[in-house]
This record gives C-alpha cells, sequence and structure tokens, in this order.
C-alpha cells in the first residue's frame, strides 16, 4: 500500500504546485492592472519597489488562492485517475474508496496545517516589513508611502470606519463611510451614518467633504423627526490617527478592532483546503468519459464557489453581530464536510 501511497500523491503534487504558481501569478497580474492607476498617480512605487511588495506579498496570496489550487489538483489527479480506469482497477482489487482517498486527506492536512502556519507568521511578518518600507519612504521629502484600500475599523464605542482608499503619505481619504450604533443594544442597530466623497485625517481629526449624515431612530430607521443634512465639510473627533489606520491595516485582514470574529476566522480559513477535498471527489472519482469529466468538474466547482460565498457571507454576519463568532466561522465548514462526506458514501455505494 506504501507503493500505491506515493504514486497518489505523485499525481496531486504537481498539478497542486503548477495551479499554485499559476494562480499566484494571475494574483499578482490582476492586482497590478487594478491599482496601477494609483501607483502612477501617487507616484508611490519604483518597478524595484513593485517587485519588492508584491514578492512580500506572496505569502497572503498562498493563503487566498491555496484552497482553489486545491480543488483543482484534485480534480485534476482524481479526474485522470478514473478517466484511464485506475480507481475501478483498484476498487477491483478490494481497495476502498476510502482507502485510495486517505493519502489525499492527509495531504490536505498538511496543506491546511502549512497555511495555518503561513497566515500566522510570514503573512504578519510580510505586513510588517510592507508596513516598515512605507514608513522608510514616508520619511523622504516629496514620496508617497502608498495607496491602501478597503479599510475597516471598529473601535469600542461601536463605530465602524470604512475607508475606500487612503493615501498614506498625505494621509487623504477617497469615499468614506462612518456608522455608529446604538451602545445599549447587544445586537447592531445604526444609529447614525456620515457618508463623504472624500476627507483628510489631522491628528486624532477626520475633516470629511461633500457627504452626507443620516439619522436613525432604535428601529434602525430613519428618523423622520431628525433625518440629517448634507454637507460640504465636516470635522469629526474619531481619536483615530494615520499611524492607526497604517497599524490596524497592516494585521492582515479587514483590521476590526476588538473583533472574536477575526480571530475564529484566521483560524478557521486555513481548513477550507481540506473541505473542498471531500466537495471534489464525489464528482470526479466516476469519472470514465471527456462529457463525465466536463460535468463532474463543472458541478465540483459550483459547490466549492456555492460553499466559498456562503463562508464570507457567514463570516460577514459574524462581524455585523448576527451570528455567533464561533458559529459563523466553523459552522460552513462542518456542513459542507458533511455534505461532502455523504456524497463520497453514496458513491461508494
Amino acid at each position: 500500500m506504501r507503493i500505491l501511497d506515493r504514486y497518489l500523491i505523485k499525481k496531486f503534487l504537481f498539478p497542486f504546485i503548477c495551479c499554485m504558481l499559476t494562480l499566484i501569478l494571475l494574483y499578482i497580474i490582476r492586482d497590478l492592472i487594478a491599482n496601477l492607476e494609483d501607483y502612477v498617480e501617487s507616484g508611490s512605487f519604483t518597478p524595484y519597489e513593485m517587485l519588492q511588495r508584491y514578492i512580500l506579498s506572496i505569502p497572503l496570496i498562498i493563503v487566498i488562492v491555496s484552497p482553489i489550487a486545491n480543488m483543482l489538483a484534485v480534480i485534476y489527479s482524481l479526474g485522470n485517475l478514473s478517466m484511464h480506469n485506475e480507481i475501478s482497477a483498484m476498487r477491483a482489487s478490494g481497495i476502498s474508496i476510502f482507502r485510495i482517498l486517505l493519502p489525499f486527506i492527509l495531504i490536505g492536512l498538511l496543506i491546511t496545517l502549512a497555511i495555518f502556519s503561513i497566515n500566522k507568521y510570514l503573512v504578519q511578518d510580510s505586513n510588517s516589513l510592507m508596513m516598515q518600507e512605507m514608513q522608510n519612504k514616508n520619511s523622504e521629502p516629496q514620496k508617497s508611502a502608498g495607496i491602501i484600500s478597503n479599510i475597516f475599523l471598529y473601535d469600542k464605542n461601536r463605530c465602524l470606519y470604512n475607508i475606500k482608499k487612503f493615501d498614506t503619505s498625505t494621509s487623504e481619504m477617497k469615499t468614506v463611510e462612518i456608522k455608529y450604533f446604538f451602545a445599549e443594544k447587544e445586537e447592531k442597530v445604526l444609529r447614525r451614518r456620515i457618508y463623504a466623497e472624500k476627507g483628510i485625517i489631522e491628528g486624532g481629526k477626520w475633516i470629511l467633504f461633500n457627504g452626507e449624515n443620516e439619522n436613525f431612530n432604535e428601529e434602525g430607521k430613519l428618523d423622520k423627526a431628525n433625518p440629517g443634512e448634507n454637507f460640504r465639510r465636516m470635522e469629526i473627533d474619531t481619536g483615530i490617527d494615520r499611524e492607526e489606520v497604517i497599524q490596524y491595516k497592516s494585521m492582515g485582514n479587514t483590521g476590526v478592532f476588538s473583533s472574536d470574529i477575526d480571530k475564529y476566522h484566521q483560524t478557521s480559513l486555513p481548513f477550507i483546503n481540506l473541505v473542498v477535498i471531500f466537495l471534489a471527489v464525489p464528482f470526479t472519482i466516476n469519472i470514465t468519459k471527456r462529457g463525465g469529466a466536463f460535468a463532474g468538474i463543472a458541478a465540483s466547482m459550483i459547490i466549492f464557489f456555492s460553499y466559498y460565498i456562503i463562508y464570507q457571507v457567514s463570516i460577514a454576519a459574524g462581524r455585523e453581530g448576527l451570528v455567533n463568532p464561533l458559529l459563523s466561522a466553523w459552522m460552513p465548514h462542518i456542513i459542507f464536510s458533511a455534505v461532502g462526506i455523504g456524497f463520497i458514501i453514496k458513491v461508494r455505494r
């Protein structure tokens, strides 16, 4: 059986490595195209510095793309074995499906542990190095330290801050939204919402321009007696300065303050690599022709993306306080693992 295990592992590793390298490259190209205009406008990076930035981003990219690479590798390796009747030959020799899948499950566990370690240690270290480089650049005159996108900050006073784009050299913000929630209510009920097209941070004050200020009642509906007003300029004493915005963004995900959901999310995220194996196997284990291969691949990919979307929705629900943080991080894994194992048992029969 050790020969069989080595053979199956070899069949898996080559497509997995190819998929990882391809997806990392595609991710970098997509990010470069999406942010190229910002880089040119701010003059924030030389080509060498951009290369250095993307090299430091590789640990985070690996965490993001590893489930897709794992899924594609399982589909390709098992599908190829099935199309050449090797799975049928193994089963005819008295080897059960679960024994055939054991090497894939063990590899999935190893990948999960590796991604967990990368996410916990390397991602934070690489982010710290990037922020150190930005701070070094910021000490040089007439140079921009870069643009940071999609910042979410949540303080202990139940205020949620969202900055679409933040220039770390000028402290200028584009598309700012601030949500205040009723402090006395356990669930998050919106009390006030401020939206601005742009703004700037001066110390702990945020100066906002061209926006609207809306007030809500205790039911979370727009207060008809005092609905709010539009404004051209507004000053808000948030107590959050430029350094804090950069610091919390460098923590790795959304930079949410004091949020249990991020802790559970960081722990549960790597286990997607194990769950995708259970989702991919039932649709590729019995492929015998090209038409069946396409149908199996399509079905497994649809289920995977459904799983990933539900996982992200669950995390968002946990962050909004609609679901228990622990359940929001782990429940999608449990449900879809059970679904995958159920399909495997059905195929076994």
